[in-house]
């Protein structure tokens, strides 16, 4: 199987080093800048939590065609960026193939009809060039719960979490997605197949909007976070508004569980949006924020914590990108 994955970041360069580590795949992966440079030169190394560290070499390129076509894009980039790379990547699909979007956040096939006539969210996909390059009929969905880090170009550090939710936007079942989770675990990833990909979108957004716009406003990593009790007041709030509006598009079973997802949630570690500060990129506010507040505009739900997130974040970005 031809494999791309497009964007050697945190995720990508961790499924990278797993499916390079596995060989049972041949697999490209286009990077960039220093990273890329550092991943030709020493290859790719991936650092576990228990200290363990391996490095395998990689084949880094513009693009797959060296390869041939290709049966799986994993595209890992940022999701202001997948609009202007869509048609790119459809070139690159062989007969059959697949793109897997995997990002955090409400995806740009969200209403996907099951004739498969694409709407797309505007915040991530602005102009339906995903949807017209691409479109749901040859995309499968993905959501993943892995806590990864660049700490240095061509090194990833992995903290913690395995787990890769895999799905179709019109909930089919075709043999490729199959193929593509036996790969995954077969990279030693615990891949899993649902048929109701969105409400597994639901989950991992309670789980990402509790912490990480806080997070990143204040700057402060969760251990910072989960000890202040104002804080924590602010998570829950965010998190009820997030499911109240999940029932109102028709998965009322989150509301119960947003006490017992709070709880859960780790205490520690840094979540991408800080990352993003950190290191002065801009934040991925388009899929993890903004996209929620025009699924709850379309359906008029008010989100006033959620609308105070997106103000702060907009002008911390704003003011930190002037320097």
């Amino acid at each position: 199987m031809n494999v791309c994955i497009y964007g050697a970041g945190a995720i990508g360069g961790h499924l990278a080093y797993r499916l390079i580590k596995a060989e049972t795949a041949n697999v490209t992966v286009i990077a960039r800048g220093a990273h890329a440079d550092a991943l030709r030169s020493r290859g790719l190394s991936l650092r576990q939590a228990d200290g363990a560290e391996g490095t395998v070499n990689v084949n880094v390129a513009a693009s797959p065609w060296g390869n041939g076509a290709q049966d799986l894009v994993f595209v890992t980039l940022k999701t202001p960026s997948q609009p202007g790379q869509a048609r790119q990547i459809a070139s690159w699909l062989a007969p059959g193939g697949r793109v897997v979007f995997v990002n955090n956040g409400i995806p740009w096939w969200w209403h996907a009809a099951p004739e498969m006539i694409d709407k797309p969210i505007r915040a991530v996909d602005p102009e339906n060039l995903i949807g017209r390059w691409i479109g749901s009929a040859r995309s499968f969905g993905c959501v993943v719960y892995s806590q990864n880090e660049v700490i240095a170009p061509g090194v990833i550090q992995h903290y913690q979490g395995l787990r890769w939710i895999l799905g179709t936007p019109d909930r089919s079942s075709p043999h490729l997605l199959t193929q593509t989770a036996k790969v995954l675990a077969e990279a030693e990833l615990a891949a899993e197949i649902t048929d109701d990909l969105r409400r597994s979108v639901w989950v991992k957004l309670l789980r990402n909007i509790a912490f990480s716009p806080i997070s990143a406003i204040v700057g402060q990593d969760l251990s910072v976070v989960t000890q202040e009790p104002q804080l924590m007041r602010v998570a829950e709030t965010l998190m009820c508004e997030v499911a109240r509006l999940a029932a109102t598009l028709g998965w009322p079973d989150l509301v119960p569980c947003v006490p017992t997802i709070l709880a859960k949630l780790p205490v520690a570690g840094r979540p991408s949006m800080l990352q993003d500060r950190l290191a002065r990129r801009p934040m991925e506010l388009a899929g993890q924020l903004v996209a929620i507040q025009e699924l709850a505009t379309d359906v008029n739900v008010a989100m006033p914590t959620l609308d105070a997130m997106i103000a702060l974040l907009t002008a911390i970005d704003k003011a930190e990108s002037a320097h």
